[in-house]
């Protein structure tokens, strides 16, 4: 792929359990990119807003305006003004800059359901600017 652009892209696989990593080539532009599945970001990518609920691997900085993570996550380092991530023990950051940075051991859901909500809450700060 040369170079890819649009508003909300969302990679999630056909299989909704899958362990296997999936790596893009090319370059990709989009206003958010949502991340449902193990992916490896190391392509050349213009993301204002990164979500990501599955794995997530990038060999260099991670670099956007707001920055989610809700699964796990290897980085150099996550440069965004704001930054969310979920502690789990599938986490390996070098370095964090940011300027609203927010970092949590649990969403102290009682349910999945709700869990999805308290997700879904943070989405809604990042459309709305945290």
């Amino acid at each position: 792929m040369d170079l890819f652009q649009c508003g909300i892209l969302r990679y999630c696989s056909e299989s909704t359990k899958t362990n296997k990593f999936i790596e893009w080539s090319g370059s990709i532009q989009a206003e958010t990119f949502e991340n449902l599945q193990p992916f490896v970001l190391n392509c050349d990518y213009e993301f204002k807003n990164i979500i990501s609920s599955a794995n997530l691997n990038c060999n260099c900085e991670i670099a956007c305006e707001s920055f989610y993570s809700f699964g796990g996550l290897s980085a150099e380092s996550i440069n965004a003004e704001n930054i969310f991530i979920l502690i789990n023990d599938s986490i390996s950051l070098h370095s964090i800059a940011g300027s609203n940075i927010k970092i949590s051991n649990t969403l102290k859901c009682k349910s999945k359901s709700e869990c999805k909500r308290k997700r879904l809450k943070y989405i809604i700060k990042l459309i709305n600017g945290f």
